[in-house]
């Protein structure tokens, strides 16, 4: 299987292989293309595949890439964003005013639905109005 693999994926590169490529403008774009775009047209001359070029194409390529990272202007660093204070509360602070509201919630309902005796009542009115000022603190901040 491995081999019919092999043999198909090479025998569709074979039509790439000897190809001419031609090369034209249209509108000052230059395209590249396997079939002549005019009568006159001329297939490009690639040296072989696998070939390095001479010492003067080298050279000429390293000269070329010298010259555009000279032209090349590095980009101008921007400075780190300031933090700015953010007005309110402080995320950990939300989530201690949902806990103080949830139960100052609790308490305000045992107090409504539980008859208990006068010491009881007396401290849980005492831990509500505890409560109600640690969220009146923080809603103020808000």
């Amino acid at each position: 299987m491995k081999c019919l693999l092999t043999l198909l994926t090479l025998f569709m590169m074979l039509p790439a292989h000897g190809r001419e490529i031609y090369k034209c403008e249209h509108q000052g774009v230059p395209l590249y293309s396997h079939l002549p775009c005019a009568p006159d047209a001329r297939p490009l001359e690639l040296p072989p595949l696998g070939r390095l070029g001479s010492q003067e194409d080298a050279a000429a390529v390293r000269d070329r890439l010298q010259a555009l990272q000279s032209l090349a202007v590095p980009a101008p660093s921007r400075p780190a964003p300031a933090e700015a204070p953010r007005p309110g509360l402080s995320y950990g602070e939300r989530i201690q005013l949902r806990k103080l509201e949830m139960r100052a919630d609790n308490l305000r309902r045992d107090m409504l639905n539980r008859r208990g005796d006068a010491a009881w009542r007396q401290a849980t009115g005492q831990a509500l109005r505890s409560l109600q000022q640690q969220i009146n603190n923080l809603r103020a901040r808000q």
